[in-house]
């Protein structure tokens, strides 16, 4: 008697959280639609609002789609991944359309009629990455990763990580990095975020101290962002808030999306403020504090008088200009290929270098794509050789090859989301390996930078961490733990 209570209580619940996904959906959709609608883009722009709602709409899709399935307890990934790629096309690419008749990046404001193209553009790619993370997520060869941790190998490594990322950290921070030791060092950074991943998640198992979690989460973390932001990089910051997330959902934690929009308009605002830091940073480096600790206080001090001085409706507007990629897609779609040639390649040829350390290869050509790419569409001025403009992979898709470039180059990226989902992000991956995924899906999610940056540290980040999951890895016949309870975990 008790059990059929207990079930039909369970029942009503998962369909309370079901109707809860849909009505969520519903309000979204009625306010993408009634925002789409007050846009007017000019006689050129018939329809353009509606393509963004529907950029929207596809972006958010893969999330309704795990909202749904853990809200029916039929969800067995330890995060959201595709749910979040999705998420973040649809705020740079998508959002730009539906809330304002002005779409900018930076200086840039592109023409309606390039606009337009910039939206079909995004349609294909979306459509063409999804498919191929569809194809291959179920039929990719290998057999689905397990990496379970050892609590004691565990603390030990998360110790020593922390002591070799602080140290390279700090180093790269005051620029002391020795000649051709700056892959080795960025890559040692990393440790940081694998200690801190391996005290969260032994912490919230009881493999160790209840004094891990906190330590991690209120003392280590902080510190991390801290000197993240004190070189002006907001994106690396958001990055590693998203790490955090995936570890608090892979451990069955729930994330309310009040907490997550409070901390995207939180991030947006300091993207807003992070302009007149660098002009401090390349101007009048000497008013900057030197430690990389105090200069991240001080920049969430110009972030807060900002705040105050210009109200937190313009710095989320400036904030937002830097968000439109659909914008800075609609430039190469004006100018490429009948003012600008087609790459045809050229920013990919940098990846299989990435693979070589510059100490075994001392005259390693210096990836300076940033630069080219902002002088080559005239985004930069000529005399700015400091300023480097971001290649997000749907623009260089399209600067490389047009539309096919978007449709070939968001396949393969869709295929590698999806043997990567194969591998890590299935319920038993395992602590060690719900860490490890929580690590190389940050990183993947940064699509606002090239294939080469993204994919090259990904890869680097695997081949490292090949040894050190191999020593933290129970012996003695022990096996892994699952990675979480995944209907438990919702935002």
């Amino acid at each position: 008697m008790h059990g059929e209570v207990g079930s039909q209580r369970d029942g009503s619940q998962r369909d309370g959280r079901q109707w809860g996904v849909v009505a969520l959906a519903a309000l979204v959709a009625v306010a993408v639609v009634a925002a789409a609608l007050q846009r007017d883009f000019g006689p050129d722009g018939y329809g353009l609002s509606g393509k963004g709602a529907l950029i929207v709409a596809l972006g958010l899709w893969p999330a309704f789609v795990e909202g749904w399935r853990r809200a029916s307890g039929t969800s067995t990934q330890p995060f959201p991944f595709l749910a979040l790629i999705g998420a973040i096309h649809a705020l740079f690419f998508g959002a730009p359309l539906v809330l304002s008749d002005r779409v900018v990046f930076m200086s840039l404001e592109p023409k309606v009629a390039a606009l337009q193209g910039a939206a079909d553009a995004v349609l294909l790619g979306l459509v063409a990455l999804y498919s191929g993370y569809a194809l291959v997520r179920g039929s990719a060869p290998g057999r689905p990763l397990v990496l379970g941790c050892d609590g004691r190998r565990g603390a030990v490594v998360a110790f020593v990580a922390l002591g070799l990322g602080f140290a390279a950290r700090l180093a790269l921070s005051a620029e002391s990095v020795p000649a051709g030791l700056g892959q080795l060092a960025v890559l040692a950074s990393h440790g940081l975020h694998l200690g801190i991943g391996l005290l969260a998640v032994l912490g919230a198992r009881g493999k160790i101290g209840a004094w891990a979690r906190p330590l991690a989460f209120f003392g280590l973390l902080p510190a991390h962002l801290l000197m993240e932001v004190s070189s002006g990089s907001i994106g690396y910051a958001v990055r590693d808030g998203a790490f955090v997330l995936m570890l608090l959902w892979g451990t069955g934690r729930r994330v309310p999306l009040l907490l997550l929009a409070l901390l995207g308009v939180f991030a947006m605002g300091l993207r807003g403020a992070a302009g007149e830091f660098r002009v401090l940073m390349h101007h009048s480096p000497h008013l900057l504090e030197e430690g990389p600790l105090e200069r991240g206080v001080q920049f969430f001090e110009i972030a807060r008088s900002e705040l105050e001085r210009e109200g937190t409706g313009s710095i989320v507007t400036a904030a937002f200009g830097r968000f439109s990629q659909v914008a800075l897609l609609a430039e190469v779609v004006d100018k490429t290929p009948l003012a600008i040639p087609h790459w045809a390649g050229h920013t990919y040829a940098s990846l299989p270098a990435t693979f070589v350390p510059r100490f075994l290869w001392p005259d390693k050509p210096t990836k300076e794509l940033g630069q080219r790419f902002g002088h080559r569409y005239g985004i930069l001025h000529e005399t700015d050789t400091t300023t480097s403009v971001n290649l997000p992979q749907l623009v260089e898709h399209f600067v490389n090859f047009g539309l096919l470039g978007v449709l070939l180059g968001s396949l393969l990226v869709g295929a590698v989301y999806g043997i990567f989902a194969r591998l890590l992000l299935h319920a038993n991956v395992g602590d060690a390996g719900l860490v490890l995924a929580a690590l190389l899906a940050s990183r993947l999610l940064h699509v606002e930078s090239d294939v080469s940056l993204v994919f090259g540290l990904t890869a680097q980040l695997a081949v490292v961490s090949v040894p050190v999951f191999w020593y933290l890895s129970p012996r003695d016949g022990q096996r892994a733990e699952p990675a979480a309870s995944p209907v438990e975990s919702a935002a």
